[in-house]
């Protein structure tokens, strides 16, 4: 794969510290607990109880994720585009973005959530997501790209899953240009984790005209490199 994503550029209070990895832990994070990071681990304190604003309000949030989730598996139709998302590594690690030309095409698209499953297994699995409610969506540029597990400021999140080799996930963007006639709705795309010779894991971007897009399986010709 040539070179290496650049990471936006955002103060570091704008990130969390690491990627946390949750081990023994609910798959999805809640606003009821308090969460305590460290290198490699997500760490959650007891559960607060919630009044019922905050539960609705929990409630309303998880169903957006719902609705936008329902977007992954469509393609474009005759009222709306999905197109293709740019997918690249950093130190092993998936991250997201928009190609060159959908940054060109009517705008800086904007991003309001996103979302990566584990397609291996059916139905799919959510492994991680974020949503900006009631924030600024981010503005998405091809230089940049979003790293898996890291959560921009503003937005809620769920714990990130430790991707496994020989697996196919998918990862949705939900965002679109600044055109309010542009038809496309969200970026869509997909990638494999294949196990590299030092140990480490390598990142597979899965293209929508190869038939491992279509079987959602992952190609096994693939040959091993020594790391991204």
């Amino acid at each position: 794969m040539a070179g290496q994503p650049i990471l936006p550029i955002l103060p570091m209070d704008m990130w969390q510290s690491s990627v946390s990895y949750s081990r023994s832990l609910p798959s999805h994070a809640s606003s009821s607990s308090k969460a305590i990071h460290k290198p490699g681990w997500m760490i959650r304190a007891q559960p607060e109880i919630l009044p019922d604003s905050a539960r609705h309000a929990m409630n309303h949030r998880h169903l957006i994720l719902c609705l936008l989730a329902t977007l992954t598996s469509m393609d474009a139709s005759a009222w709306s585009r999905m197109a293709e998302a740019e997918i690249s590594a950093f130190k092993g690690i998936p991250c997201f973005t928009i190609s060159k030309k959908e940054e060109r095409r009517n705008g800086t698209p904007m991003l309001g959530a996103l979302m990566v499953y584990d397609i291996s297994i059916k139905p799919p699995v959510e492994v991680w997501s974020f949503i900006l409610l009631g924030a600024t969506p981010l503005p998405m540029h091809a230089k940049t790209c979003y790293l898996y597990g890291q959560v921009p400021a503003g937005a809620e999140s769920t714990a990130a899953t430790m991707l496994k080799t020989g697996r196919m996930y998918s990862v949705f963007l939900n965002g679109r240009p600044d055109d309010p006639s542009d038809s496309t709705r969200g970026y869509k795309g997909k990638f494999c984790l294949i196990a590299t010779t030092n140990g480490g894991q390598q990142v597979i971007p899965i293209k929508r005209d190869m038939q491992a897009w279509i079987d959602e399986i992952c190609p096994a010709n693939t040959p091993a490199q020594k790391g991204q």
